[in-house]
């Protein structure tokens, strides 16, 4: 008897009697957008983690000791790297530019000494000819 009452009161409320009047797809296509928006959020298609390229004091030196023994490198020239992590401080990826890079051997080289030196995979180096 109570469910009874509880869905006669449901059938007569204010919002199922919107939902059946001229604007009712509306309010259907409202609610299911919101809906979708929500799942999409949830379900991880909106990241929060930012990628970001913060100095910090281990950072910066990371990245001055990987310049000069990048440098060091036989015809790889001055270099400079710039090391990217996420907000956790996983690595994302290196930027590196040097003046010998237009040598594909150099670049080779430097791909090599990156991956060794920080545990970079190939798709997240990046090497440059320097200016």
């Amino acid at each position: 008897m109570q469910l009874e009452n509880w869905l006669t009161k449901i059938k007569e409320s204010a919002v199922v009697q919107r939902l059946r009047g001229p604007k009712a797809p509306l309010y259907v296509a409202l609610v299911v957008a919101v809906i979708a928006v929500l799942l999409y959020v949830a379900i991880g298609g909106v990241s929060c983690d930012k990628k970001t390229t913060v100095k910090n004091s281990s950072h910066t030196q990371l990245e001055s000791s990987l310049s000069a023994i990048l440098s060091e490198i036989e015809g790889a020239g001055e270099t400079e790297v710039l090391v990217t992590t996420d907000s956790k401080g996983a690595l994302v990826g290196v930027v590196v530019v040097s003046s010998g890079a237009t040598d594909n051997y150099v670049v080779a080289k430097l791909m090599r000494a990156v991956a060794t030196a920080t545990g970079a995979t190939p798709d997240q180096i990046d090497i440059f000819v320097r200016k």
